[in-house]
């Protein structure tokens, strides 16, 4: 198997450990001085570094959004590189509104680990608005 097919593997593993509710199981393969790059436009948004702060990030994501899922429609991955394409849907917390948004997500591994979360949603100005 391939580094890029390895890395993938481990991408999967981990959404699907997210979307089981396994908050710890997502973060099994993440390097302890891993770092997660979210939007500065967004409420959460700032540079999270280690594994804490990781989780902290998170929670602070999911907190913003009730029913959220997430639908996988592709991965794509290059060496040590892997881009997750999903749609993001959920409702906004504090203000109800029900939203749907493409996202793409770059993660970055190093020594098998992953080293660097960095989401690009494509829209953060509705995010926003949905968020409140």
């Amino acid at each position: 198997m391939s580094t890029a097919e390895e890395n993938t593997k481990i991408v999967k593993k981990a959404a699907a450990a997210l979307l089981s509710g396994d908050f710890e199981g997502f973060f099994a393969d993440f390097a302890e001085d891993v770092e997660i790059h979210e939007p500065a436009s967004l409420p959460y948004g700032g540079i999270y570094k280690g594994l804490a702060e990781a989780k902290r990030c998170t929670l602070a994501v999911f907190s913003s959004f009730e029913n959220a899922s997430v639908q996988v429609v592709e991965h794509i991955a290059s060496n040590d590189s892997v881009i997750l394409h999903a749609i993001l849907s959920g409702v906004g917390r504090k203000t109800g509104k029900p939203f749907s948004v493409p996202v793409m997500e770059k993660y970055q591994f190093e020594n098998g680990k992953i080293k660097m979360l960095q989401p690009f949603y494509f829209d953060t100005a509705y995010l926003r608005e949905v968020i409140g």
